[in-house]
Formats: structure tokens, sequence, C-alpha cells
């Protein structure tokens, strides 16, 4: 893997939705490059952003600004139980799409 994340698949770990149009402006004012970013919704999860869309935009910012030549971010949302945060974490392994997660 290079410093800056080129051509890697990056996965995150969410308990809550994000809002995209943050994500868009915070890029936007610091010159970051478009990065693809794909939902992945994991036992019905609605991927609507409520009182702790900031912690997931968050977490995606960073991810955008510390790996800015990640080919994709996959955003794994799942429902914030017991049973959904394993199933979560079983859908991220699972996949084993990306090599890089973060929680």
């Amino acid at each position: 893997m290079t410093a800056d994340g080129s051509g890697q698949t990056l996965a995150l770990f969410e308990l809550a939705g994000y809002n995209p149009s943050d994500v868009d402006a915070y890029a936007s004012y610091y010159g970051l490059p478009p990065v693809l970013l794909e939902d992945v919704l994991v036992d019905g999860f609605s991927g609507r952003a409520g009182g702790d869309g900031s912690e997931a935009t968050l977490d995606i910012e960073l991810q955008m600004a510390l790996a800015p030549g990640a080919s994709r971010i996959l955003i794994y949302q799942g429902v914030n139980t017991n049973s959904g945060v394993l199933r979560t974490y079983n859908r991220i392994a699972t996949d084993n799409v990306a090599k890089q997660i973060s929680t």
C-alpha cells in the first residue's frame, strides 16, 4: 500500500448514517480528489443520518484526508444492537474487499 492509499478500497464500520452534503463540502474546501463512496447497508439499516450522523461523517472525512488516493470507501452501516454489530463486522469480513478497515 502506498502512503496515500492509491488504488486501495477502504472500509468503515458505522452504526449511523452520514451527511453526504457535509462530506462533499469538506472535500471541496480542502481540495481533496473525488472518491467513490459506497453504502453497504446491513440488517435493513436505513442509511439515514440521525443524531450520531456527525460521527460517521467525520470518519469518512478522515479517511479521505489520510488516504486521498483511495479508489473507494465502503461504508458498512448496521443496526446499533449487539447482533447488528456482529453482523456488520461479519459482512465486512465475508465481503473481503477492503484490506484497510476502520471503526
